[in-house]
């Protein structure tokens, strides 16, 4: 088991410039969810912007 902490994530993502374009970052398409299970695309949504996507649309 190997455990993974803070200091050993944030070494793997590199800083963006501050005014860097969404576009330079990718787009997901995020096909989730279904009829009262709305919650679970919004934390998939939330997931993909937090780790980097540029743009998130959810379909």
């Amino acid at each position: 088991v190997n455990l993974v902490q803070r200091n050993d994530a944030v070494s793997l993502i590199p800083q963006r410039p501050r005014y860097s374009h969404k576009g330079t970052y990718g787009h997901v398409l995020l096909v989730a969810g279904s009829r009262g299970k709305t919650g679970a695309a919004l934390m998939a949504a939330r997931a993909c912007m937090r780790t980097g996507a540029g743009l998130v649309t959810v379909g």
